[in-house]
């Protein structure tokens, strides 16, 4: 059993005090894994490792710590994802309009780190894009519609697969029952 903490040592010192004693008797050598580096660790390649460690942690773009002359050309390689998810041709080009206002202020800016390459994007041929994408897309979503509906009226004509019902099943609630096992006070 450890003995009592004395009363003029301070907790830290008695600790490390305790370890030591326990490292001389012997009492740590023959743990598992002795002499070997601990798993689960990150890495640290250099001084920032624990900037890109607390961003994946916390599923924060690593964009949000690089410089312009970094983020912009990443953001830009990431645009067509971006703007395909956008529904109307007022929020592409609002998109585009802010990104070209950030180009903007980067080049207006003193340089940090490597040069900026990136130059203003063409709105309109992005929008072109869109549109193109969009089209394309309503009508691969067109086209599996009327086949569907083809498939569906094909199988409610055919005689074979009359009795089948087309309707979907309508829910309905379970009949409420009473049960006995609750025994009412007072009768």
């Amino acid at each position: 059993m450890t003995p009592r903490k004395p009363a003029n040592v301070s907790f830290g010192d008695w600790v490390e005090g305790q370890i030591r004693d326990a490292q001389r008797r012997g009492v740590f050598d023959d743990l598992p894994g002795a002499g070997q580096p601990l798993t689960g660790l990150p890495v640290a390649d250099d001084h920032l490792s624990w900037v890109a460690n607390k961003l994946r942690r916390e599923n924060l773009p690593v964009a949000a710590i690089l410089p312009p002359s970094l983020a912009l050309p990443k953001e830009i390689e990431e645009l067509p994802g971006r703007l395909a998810r956008q529904r109307s041709e007022a929020q592409v080009r609002e998109i585009l309009d802010e990104l070209n206002d950030r180009i903007l202020k980067a080049h207006r800016r003193p340089q940090e780190g490597p040069p900026l390459l990136v130059m203003l994007q063409d709105v309109d041929k992005w929008v072109g894009a869109w549109r193109k994408a969009t089209e394309q897309t309503r009508a691969e979503q067109a086209a599996g519609r009327t086949a569907r509906q083809a498939a569906q009226s094909a199988r409610a004509t055919s005689p074979q697969d009359a009795s089948v019902r087309t309707q979907p099943r309508r829910w309905r609630p379970v009949r409420w029952r009473p049960t006995r096992r609750w025994r009412v006070i007072g009768r």
